[in-house]
This record gives C-alpha cells, structure tokens and sequence, in this order.
C-alpha cells in the first residue's frame, strides 16, 4: 500500500504546499504563507513579520528560507529584506524604498529597483 501523505511524528504532514513550518515557544506550527508580511535577515537569523503584526526570529538564514518559499510570492529586494509581493503598496524610486501595506518601509537594492517597479505597475493595472 502507498501513502500519498508522509506523515510527522504528530500525525502532521510535513509539507504543505502553502504554508511553511516554524518554531514557536512552545511547538512548531504551519503559518500560511498569505499571513507573512516579510522577511528581515539578522545575521545568521531571519525576523518574521506577519501580518497580525507579530513577529517571530528564527535560526536560519535569508537564503535557506528562500528555498523554502514560493518565488512567485516572495521576491527578495534587497540582501536582508524579502517580501511577500502581495503586501507591496508602492515604491519611492528615490529614496529606493518599498512601502508595505503594513506601513513598513522596507530599503531596495539599487539593482532590484527597476524590476520592481515593473512589478509594481503590473500588479496595479
């Protein structure tokens, strides 16, 4: 017999094509990937922002949770900074700043500026 589903220890499967598994206090929990805000790296931890407004620091780097999110929703704008595209409001090319929903004001690379503003006008027609 063939299982379609791996399951975890807890009886939880242990991908979910929209979420991603992190740790809590307490446990690890899957959070959708609609409820992340953005990414901030410190180091060698990555600051999750959601958008309740809590946040959440975790032991892993920018780039091992790049792998684990989907490219057509996150797009990393600068060294420390990814974001969820859906949360994207505005760009001020001259101060190379993108303005969440949120009312976080996140800094752009110089060299992800233009992209991201092709993005931007596309997403608002």
């Amino acid at each position: 017999m063939i299982c379609n589903r791996i399951s975890g220890s807890i009886g939880q499967p242990l991908a979910q094509p929209d979420a991603l598994l992190l740790p809590f206090h307490t446990s690890r929990r899957w959070v959708g990937f609609q409820q992340i805000v953005r990414l901030e790296g410190v180091g060698n931890y990555t600051l999750f922002v959601f958008a309740d407004g809590s946040q959440l620091v975790v032991a892993l780097t920018l780039k091992r949770l790049m792998n684990r999110l989907p490219t057509d929703q996150f797009v990393r704008i600068h060294r420390k900074h990814v974001v969820n595209r859906a949360f994207i409001t505005g760009v001020r090319q001259r101060t190379h700043v993108a303005v969440l929903s949120s009312g976080d004001e996140v800094s752009i690379a110089r060299r992800r500026i233009a992209l991201l503003m092709r993005e931007v006008r596309s997403i608002k027609n």
